[in-house]
């Protein structure tokens, strides 16, 4: 199973913190297997959001993100799919929404 990362300008990402808004200028940053992230993955959605978020955080040294990952800290305003399904990292935990504008025509993300 795919996972990919989708962030906005932060300027736009900013605007995002009031709901999610499918038509700002979204791009892929990552994609990769779950595995790659997630060991013994259970397909509880919510638990393996919060695994990703976790691994595409810039704490420290000692924790980053994959060396490859140019996106920045996944944060509030950011999207994540996931088993084809679509979350929005909203200010308090992950809502289920619909692919931005963007993703329509892509394949990233959404096989």
């Amino acid at each position: 199973m795919r996972f990919a990362i989708w962030q906005c300008p932060i300027e736009q990402t900013l605007g995002g913190f009031k709901g999610y808004h499918p038509e700002l200028d979204y791009s892929c940053v990552w994609e990769s297997h779950v595995d790659e992230v997630i060991h013994d993955y259970t397909a509880d959605a919510i638990e393996g959001l919060e695994v990703i978020f976790a691994s595409f955080q810039w704490v420290d040294e000692e924790r980053m993100p994959p060396s490859d990952y140019k996106g920045r800290s996944l944060s509030a305003g950011d999207l994540v799919c996931l088993d084809e399904r679509w979350y929005f990292c909203a200010l308090e935990g992950w809502k289920h929404v619909t692919p931005p504008l963007a993703a329509l025509g892509s394949q990233k993300g959404t096989n």
